[in-house]
């Protein structure tokens, strides 16, 4: 008999114990089992540090409006479970996700029927004596059962971690590889150097593969030396699997104009102007990465006006997301110092004048000290507050407490206050609610979003959610469960 949606997700919420291991070992035996669903497929691979996500969603509504039916595979998933597994059918489908974000999203009772058989090959696995999967691997293979029943014409494919050893990676070529900003996250599995890291995401290309395309490294790494390791090791990997290598840079683009919620641009060698809805600088070249590669993949769409459809028409939650305009309250989930060097970036263009009250979470395994300095240590911008807490049940987040005393020593170092807030929030600002305060601690989101806005308004700001993709899922539905109680 099998289990509702429900009971699948417990299960899938259980499956952390097998880990988060690394190889292709186990995913190959589970594809054996499965019938190998990953073959006959159309393939755009995606790693990356950073910007794979927004990259995916460019790919996709690019490719679905020119009439594909595209699959999308993504991690982790910000809203619901079901939003990491999407097809996108055509045009229609692009229009309607404008006002469903849950448009193409795999059905609860497609995961409760795919998950039944990937549990019953994972048990066949366990009867021969191997290794059980992973869950990223049990969700992996999900994934690759559905794009071959749904008979999508492409899938574009977000590598969960790594590249080389990713359960991604089992794909036998993808026809199009796409590596964007690449920094330093997951040293532990992935190496402590950016040689390492580059040859380890380098691995999706692959002999075969029409083109490959690298976010430039100019723009991307802290240093001169970590640049041109990417550059060498990615231009080692294409010329040793014979795949055409182009380098996506700043020089490619013109910014003619940004504000929050929209950037006006112009990739050269095009003869229209570009909108994208997402903000951050890095989107332009997010954006230039995935014109680029779509017009590799299906020529016809140099000329097409899907390309600039579809990064105008482009959604992608948690990322300098915009959840409300009164008071302007931002979710983002930079999570890493590369991330955070963005964000900095972002906020000093666009509210270098606008006091910014901070919600911040973090998992205990990122370089949190760094994303700290980052974003409140000598910054072009105001910090008002600074209010602490952490995602529900995620055993990975830093305590609150913890993240507090590192935030006043962050915020000491630019010569704000040094100690953490009492709980009543008495020692958060000045009168005026408008000087940078010691860190306070709230545990419970919706009275860290309520206090956040509070804080905001009184002193003109705005309110910025981040460190952690999963802190803003968590505050992207505890906020739209506040509007709706408002709005009930």
């Amino acid at each position: 008999m099998s289990m509702t949606y429900e009971a699948v997700m417990e299960d899938i919420n259980r499956s952390w114990r097998f880990g988060s291991k690394l190889g292709l070992s186990r995913m190959q035996a589970l594809m054996d089992r499965l019938g190998k669903p990953q073959d006959g497929l159309s393939y755009i691979h995606v790693a990356g540090t950073n910007g794979k996500g927004s990259t995916v969603t460019y790919l996709a509504t690019i490719l679905a409006l020119s009439g594909r039916r595209v699959g999308t595979y993504t991690s982790p998933y910000m809203e619901r479970f079901t939003d990491r597994i999407r097809i996108l059918d055509g045009p229609a489908a692009v229009l309607r996700r404008l006002k469903d974000p849950a448009e193409g999203e795999i059905s609860q009772a497609s995961v409760a029927r795919l998950y039944d058989r990937v549990t019953q090959a994972v048990n066949d696995m366990l009867d021969a004596g191997l290794e059980h999967a992973t869950q990223f691997e049990m969700i992996t293979a999900m994934a690759f059962l559905y794009f071959r029943e749904q008979k999508c014409d492409t899938v574009v494919l977000e590598v969960g971690l790594g590249g080389r050893l990713d359960a991604t990676n089992i794909i036998p070529c993808p026809d199009i590889a796409v590596i964007t900003a690449l920094g330093f996250d997951h040293m532990k599995q992935l190496g402590n150097t950016m040689w390492e890291i580059a040859a380890e995401k380098a691995a999706i290309i692959k002999e075969g593969c029409r083109r490959a395309f690298l976010y430039d490294p100019v723009q991307a790494s802290a240093t001169a030396g970590d640049s041109f390791a990417v550059r060498q090791v990615v231009c080692d990997r294409c010329e040793q699997e014979k795949v055409a290598l182009t380098v996506v840079s700043a020089t490619d683009l013109q910014l003619q104009e940004r504000q929050w919620g929209q950037q006006i641009f112009r990739i050269y060698g095009y003869p229209e102007t570009f909108v994208t809805h997402l903000n951050g600088n890095y989107q332009l070249l997010n954006a230039a990465l995935a014109v680029k590669a779509a017009v590799a993949y299906a020529p016809e769409l140099a000329t097409s006006r899907a390309i600039y459809d579809g990064i105008q028409m482009a959604r992608w939650p948690g990322r300098m997301d915009i959840l409300s305009r009164e008071p302007l309250f931002v979710a983002d989930g930079a999570h890493n110092p590369q991330a955070a060097a963005a964000l900095r970036q972002t906020l000093t263009e666009l509210s270098r004048t606008v006091p910014v009250v901070f919600i911040l979470a973090v998992m205990k395994d990122k370089a949190y000290p760094q994303m700290l300095s980052l974003l409140l240590t000598d910054t072009p911008y105001q910090v008002a507050a600074v209010i602490c807490t952490a995602p529900e049940q995620n055993p990975r987040a830093l305590l609150p407490q913890l993240l507090a005393q590192a935030a006043a020593g962050a915020l000491a170092a630019a010569g704000g206050p040094g100690t953490a807030a009492t709980p009543d929030g008495s020692a958060i600002a000045a009168a005026d609610g408008t000087v940078a305060a010691a860190p306070l601690v709230i545990a419970d989101l919706t009275e860290a979003i309520q206090t956040g806005l509070d804080l905001a308004g009184r002193c003109g700001g705005l309110l910025l959610a981040a460190g952690s993709l999963y802190l803003v899922s968590d505050i992207k539905l505890r906020y739209d469960k506040m509007i709706a109680a408002k709005n009930a």
